[in-house]
């Protein structure tokens, strides 16, 4: 799983389509989350991890409602408010490893927007008696469960590092 997204607007990536619509997926899952939403503005080198995202005086912490992404535009409300904003993008960045999405405005190509849950909520899957298959070439090792009966399979990619932490954690 790639642990970045980006969709560009206007980008003739054959794979475009798909990223608008992960994005479209993580913007609508933080429905009735409390967020943070942040603007900076972009360094010359155009890098948001040059910026300081510690919080500062404009920034906001809102239980987000009813998000969606309607063509290129996000659509969005406050808990406490009944309008409802919008923001069409020219870019989104979606990184999945931070659990932040990275807007970049159409109109101020030079502004960033970060918008990122205030609490990360993981999903958990669980699998009752799976199949386990291990594998291991070389280097690279891999833990496979599979559920036959829910066709669910997991693939965990195993360093040898997190193999010996796995034993250590194995009675």
């Amino acid at each position: 799983m790639e642990s970045k997204i980006v969709w560009q607007y206007g980008s003739s990536h054959p794979d475009s389509g798909n990223y608008l619509d992960e994005i479209r997926q993580w913007w609508a899952d933080l429905d009735d989350r409390e967020i943070s939403w942040q603007q900076r503005i972009l360094p010359p080198s155009g890098d948001v991890g040059e910026l300081d995202w510690e919080p500062q005086r404009f920034d906001e912490v809102f239980a987000i409602q009813a998000p969606e992404i309607r063509g290129i535009a996000l659509y969005w409300s406050k808990s406490d408010a009944d309008e409802q904003r919008n923001i069409t993008a020219g870019k989104l960045d979606l990184d999945l490893l931070h659990s932040a999405l990275y807007i970049y405005p159409k109109s101020q190509p030079q502004v960033v927007l970060r918008v990122k849950p205030q609490q990360v909520t993981y999903r958990t899957l669980e699998l009752h008696e799976p199949n386990i298959a291990y594998f291991a070439n070389g280097d690279r090792s891999q833990l496979i469960f599979r559920d036959e009966l829910r066709e669910i399979e997991v693939r965990v990619d195993l360093t040898s590092e997190a193999i010996d932490r796995l034993k250590n954690q194995i009675p």
